[in-house]
């Protein structure tokens, strides 16, 4: 066992005497050391974030360890647990042989549950945005005609519809009483494909014919 963990070591030592000419330093461990403030600040974050999470118990997981929904009790929490960890941090090295080993330990599984939780907060925002994606599409299966109007409310005709790259858009399945659907010579479909499905016209209205406009009341006397 002593010669498996002094193989180790030396494996180690080379691999550290290998990477810290990259990093600019005679060792690696020589660069990670300048990170060990960081780490600190970052360790008391995770922390908090664990803590909250174990006493909210299941939830989505935000930005912040919010203690019931409070920023400021987040903000508390989050800065304690952070002046901790900078504490602990200043006097690892004068721990004994075992409590060391332990906050190592500790220290791991925290970047293990970062791990996964980013992971997941990975994966939720991608699905939302997949569901989202699909909500939308379904609603414009739905669409089976498109009637366009002017500000006074009249219908509009032959209207072609392009997005912001000049694509025509085709919207809709609709099949009309009269064929063939409306379409210019380009082959662009135009809109409304069925005018005389027009949903707002009053019964016996020619197509486009303007919506009636109600009379003002009369003044009172």
């Amino acid at each position: 066992m002593t010669t498996a963990v002094a193989g180790l070591r030396g494996r180690l030592s080379t691999v550290d005497a290998k990477v810290g000419p990259v990093l600019g330093y005679a060792r690696a461990s020589e660069f990670l050391r300048l990170l060990r403030p960081a780490w600190w600040v970052l360790r008391g974050y995770l922390a908090a974030m664990v803590f909250v999470h174990l006493v909210n118990g299941s939830g989505p997981i935000g930005l912040l360890p919010r203690l019931g929904g409070s920023t400021l009790a987040a903000l508390v929490i989050l800065a304690g647990f952070v002046l901790l960890s900078i504490w602990l941090g200043r006097r690892t090295d004068r721990l004994s042989r075992w409590p060391r080993r332990a906050l190592f330990a500790g220290s791991g599984l925290l970047v293990l549950l970062a791990f996964v939780g980013f992971v997941n907060a990975d994966e939720r925002t991608r699905s939302e945005g997949e569901v989202y994606q699909e909500v939308y599409y379904d609603r414009l299966s739905d669409i089976r005609d498109v009637f366009p109007y002017d500000a006074q409310g009249r219908l509009l005709t032959n209207v072609r519809l392009f997005d912001q790259d000049g694509r025509p858009i085709d919207l809709g399945w609709m099949l009309c009483d009269k064929a063939p659907i409306a379409e210019k010579p380009s082959g662009v479909m135009v809109y409304p494909r069925c005018p005389e499905r027009d949903p707002f016209r009053l019964p016996g209205a020619a197509p486009g014919a303007p919506p009636p406009t109600p009379s003002p009341n009369p003044s009172p006397s």
